[in-house]
């Protein structure tokens, strides 16, 4: 049966290249997906109870690959990791939840196991999503939710899926989770919004969010714009053109200072060779005087 979640996505693509779906459990809505006309599913799950019913649905449709690990955002992965597992399946998590059963009676914890954890690149190295496609992220891991997100954001990758589809708590956080309406907020800032939410109960909502598109900037801006950059080019040209005849006049007024300063020097040494001159003058004329006083004498 579609969930009101489904059915916002239905209305928004009927045509999809791939799903990748974190924490797919047995994928019991494989079938909705199927009906979207999907080229490729990469089903990650990490509970080793999952992995027989997954591995007959990939040998069954061959569209469908399987990755048995968990999925990390953290910064530092160790190569294990314990998988906390739940009477409801919907609270599986990475996490130890402290008080979780006493929030919601009936809940429990039933097993812990070793896994397999997946850095968010490492994950993206393994599924191949085509330039400009269409794709679809589905997320399922309470606990780590955010951590993917923000990590998808960090690697410049969020951009890749056209729909986010995610299982988000209400109030009470696994992990470093944030609440529902929080990511909801996160996802709108990185260029995404709100199609749908849906109340699964157990303080759990599933929200179901679009990329926006790129606006295509309107044509009177456009054309103001080519305006704008042509007065630019030609400004800078002209600028170019003045500054090479500031350079010129520059280059000869250098010249011309420089041949002043050696006229200058010029001017300078015949001024001292003339006072030399004028000296030797003077004392030539003594000499002569003193000479003509002693013929005059004898």
């Amino acid at each position: 049966m579609t969930t009101p979640l489904f059915h916002s996505l239905q209305k928004a693509v009927s045509e999809i290249d791939t799903v990748l779906y974190i924490g797919a459990g047995r994928c019991d809505d494989f079938s909705d997906y199927a009906a979207l006309s999907v080229n490729a599913f990469f089903l990650v799950e990490p509970n080793p109870d999952y992995a027989m019913p997954l591995r007959r649905l990939a040998k069954k449709d061959a569209r469908v690959s399987v990755l048995p690990c968990a999925v990390s955002g953290a910064d530092t992965l160790p190569d294990q990791a314990t998988l906390h597992i739940w009477n409801n399946t919907a609270f599986n998590s990475l996490h130890m939840a402290p008080g979780l059963d006493s929030q919601l009676p009936g809940l429990r914890e039933t097993a812990q196991v070793g896994v397999n954890v997946l850095g968010v690149a490492q994950l993206l190295e393994q599924v191949p999503l085509s330039e400009n496609g269409r794709h679809i992220l589905r997320l399922e891991a309470l606990g780590e939710n955010t951590r993917i997100l923000k990590a998808l954001v960090a690697g410049d990758q969020i951009g890749r899926f056209e729909h986010i589809l995610l299982r988000s708590s209400q109030d009470s956080l696994l992990g470093e989770d944030e609440t529902a309406e929080a990511t909801v907020q996160y996802l709108e800032e990185v260029g995404f919004h709100l199609c749908a939410t849906e109340d699964l109960g157990l303080g759990l909502s599933a929200l179901h969010l679009k990329r926006k598109p790129c606006r295509a900037v309107p044509q009177d801006l456009a054309g103001r714009l080519d305006e704008a950059l042509a007065n630019l080019q030609a400004a800078e040209t002209k600028s170019a053109k003045h500054k090479a005849k500031c350079d010129a006049v520059l280059i000869e007024a250098t010249a011309q200072a420089e041949a002043l300063q050696a006229l200058q020097v010029e001017l300078a040494t015949m001024t001292e060779r003339a006072k030399t001159a004028e000296e030797t003058a003077a004392q030539h004329n003594e000499a002569f005087t003193e000479v003509t006083a002693k013929l005059e004498a004898a």
